[in-house]
């Protein structure tokens, strides 16, 4: 995204009590992995695709700009050339399954610890939390608060979902599967376009409506 942007987001962002929310999210790396190599990953062919999603107008714009003004981008310490850009419109209705396209973070933290306790899909926990989250989204999406009904339910979630991912030298615990949402379409749509669950801007969260 352009620098102005990237400064907002970096040293502001959208604010929410104490929180902190950028309101973008993005999936990991899709493609057909030949093999891992220490921290280094090979594709054959060498063609791969990531989704990016965001409500914000401004944000997508920019990033789709900077995106395409470049002839050569760089993916760690390597160059890759951009094929193209697809935009995905997708249609809702008031229960829709989803997949993760990035494993989704739920934690808690007890008061005066700085530690994170991480919570699984097997927790009821573990929903309250991402509702609660998604009402906040919601509230900075739209400027009030939401009135409707949200559930949000497992669909198919097992132990081999679970992600160990190292992030800024930290253990996160995240969440792969597939879940229901059921709600009115404006929030099913912020959950789609900012993701569910904590740090979507660190790529964690983003999801894609199945085609059930």
């Amino acid at each position: 995204m352009d620098k102005l942007l990237a400064k907002f987001y970096h040293e502001q962002a959208y604010t929410f009590g104490r929180r902190k929310f950028k309101l973008f999210t993005f999936s990991k790396i899709f493609g057909k992995l030949k093999g891992e190599y220490g921290d280094r990953l090979q594709y054959s062919p060498p063609s791969i695709h990531v989704y990016f999603s965001t409500p914000t107008e401004r944000t997508m714009k920019s990033v789709i700009k900077e995106t395409i003004r470049k002839t050569y981008l760089t993916l760690g310490q390597e160059p890759v050339k951009l094929c193209g850009i697809e935009v995905i419109e997708i249609k809702l209705k008031k229960e829709i399954q989803v997949l993760c396209l990035s494993p989704v973070v739920v934690y808690k933290t007890k008061p005066g610890s700085k530690r994170h306790i991480y919570l699984s899909p097997f927790q009821d926990e573990f929903y309250r939390l991402l509702r609660e989250n998604l009402l906040k989204k919601y509230q900075l999406v739209y400027g009030k608060k939401y009135e409707g009904d949200l559930e949000i339910t497992p669909v198919r979630i097992k132990e081999e979902y679970k992600r160990k991912i190292i992030f800024k030298t930290t253990l996160i615990e995240a969440w792969e599967g597939v879940y229901k949402l059921s709600g009115e379409e404006d929030i099913l749509k912020v959950a789609i376009e900012c993701g569910l669950g904590v740090k979507n801007s660190a790529g964690f969260g983003c999801i894609i409506k199945t085609g059930e």
